[in-house]
Parts: C-alpha cells; sequence; structure tokens
C-alpha cells in the first residue's frame, strides 16, 4: 500500500474549532428556537472522520468519499480514519497514485516507463544497462547511460577519468606533460628495466635501481660482486 493524506482534509485546527464553535451556538440556538436536527442551515455535516460513515472522511466538513480522484488506472483505494490509500490490483505494478500496469506484458507499452518487457516481465530498464563509473536514468523504456562528474566516454571502453586538456606543459601538473592536448605520465614506456623514474618540473629523469647499472634509459643489471679468497678474486 501507498499512504497519502488527503489534501481536502480540514487543514488548520483553527478551522476545525471556530467551526466546533459555531455548529454548537447553532445546535443550542435551535434547540431554544425549536428548529429540528437534521435541518442543518449552516452546510456542516461533520468535524472529523468519526462524524461520517465508513469509507468516507470529513473533507471542508462534508462526508465525503476522499477516493475520488485520488488513485490511477488498476488501483484499489481504500479508507482508513482520514487517510486514503492506494494499492495495484493482484497482477499489475507501478505507482498506485499514477496507474498501475499488468505484470505479465508482450511489449514494452505495457509497463511503466521506467522498465521494459524483458521474458514477458515488466523489468527495471537500467539494470545491467550502464557500466562502471557511470549512472543510468529510464526514459520511456529506455536505458539512458551517463558518466559521473569527472569521467568522459570512450567508445567501446565506457566511462574512464577525464584527462586534462592542455597545449603546452605548463598546463600540466610539475609531474606530467602536454602530449596531444592531453596531460599525460611521461614516465610511461621512457625507462628501461630495472630502473626508476622521476618527473620533475615536466622532465622524466631515469636512474637505476640500487644494486643495479648501467644505461637507465635503455637497461641497468646487477652490479657484480668480488669476493676474495685465498689471494684469489671472484666476481659473482
Amino acid at each position: 500500500f501507498i499512504y497519502k493524506d488527503n489534501k481536502h482534509i480540514a487543514d488548520s485546527q483553527f478551522k476545525t474549532e471556530m467551526a466546533f464553535t459555531y455548529w454548537v451556538l447553532f445546535a443550542l440556538c435551535g434547540s431554544v428556537l425549536g428548529i429540528p436536527p437534521g435541518n442543518n442551515t449552516t452546510g456542516i455535516t461533520c468535524e472529523n472522520h468519526y462524524d461520517c460513515e465508513p469509507g468516507k472522511a470529513c473533507v471542508d466538513f462534508q462526508c465525503e468519499d476522499p477516493c475520488l480522484g485520488l488513485c490511477g488506472l488498476n488501483t484499489i483505494c481504500h479508507v482508513v480514519g482520514e487517510v486514503s490509500m492506494c494499492s495495484c490490483k493482484p497482477g499489475f505494478i507501478g505507482q498506485p497514485f499514477n496507474g498501475c500496469f499488468p505484470e505479465v506484458c508482450t511489449m514494452n507499452s505495457d509497463c511503466p516507463e521506467e522498465k521494459i518487457c524483458s521474458d514477458h516481465l515488466c523489468k527495471d530498464a537500467c539494470k545491467d544497462a550502464c557500466g562502471l563509473n557511470s549512472v543510468c536514468k529510464a526514459v520511456k523504456h529506455r536505458a539512458i547511460c551517463s558518466c559521473n562528474p569527472g569521467y568522459v566516454w570512450k567508445p567501446f571502453l565506457g566511462c574512464h577519468v577525464e584527462k586534462m586538456k592542455c597545449t603546452r606543459d605548463s598546463d600540466c601538473s610539475l609531474n606530467s606533460t602536454c602530449s596531444n592536448d592531453e596531460c599525460v605520465d611521461p614516465c610511461i614506456g621512457v625507462c628501461g628495466n630495472n630502473t626508476v623514474c622521476n618527473v620533475m618540473n615536466h622532465r622524466v629523469a631515469c636512474a637505476c635501481k640500487s644494486g643495479f647499472t648501467g644505461d637507465p634509459f635503455l637497461e641497468c643489471v646487477a652490479q657484480s660482486k668480488s669476493i676474495h679468497s685465498n689471494g684469489l678474486m671472484f666476481l659473482i
């Protein structure tokens, strides 16, 4: 069930209290003047829902059916006190205040706009429709995917971090350089094996790891160690 307060019920305690006072005064005057009960010329027939028969509520001091025009198609309306409750009929799904649709479907139009007809069932159009770093919005039975802030769409890849646009190195952070109008890591593929890459003011500096020697832009190899034994030197 979906509950919804009746919009037409007296909207202030003051209004109710004034109406009650007026009703009491009229009742007293009526008894003095001999006006029979039921000849209520004030038009007030109720002050709260307890004055009305079951299934009706006190709306603007009149006993009325609060379900009139409240629920959508294929719904059931119940009244409990001053609260109206709308629910879908058995076998239907959707938003009761807007309308319900058959749970079993043959085409998308049989389902709410945020769902699609799949295997004769109305299912969430966004389920498994979009990739990582994205959000989905169902519009007229279609899943519309968009990237989260800071991400951009790339065909066949999905949403990826948006790279900073640039025209020169100074447009980028000190540890990156400008390449093809994008700020990129300049260390990628520059240094050789067994090296450490550092970027200083947009410039790459390659160095051999500790214990290695050679040309860091080509390759570094392990340093040779010497062992002395019985006056002989061995390289390992």
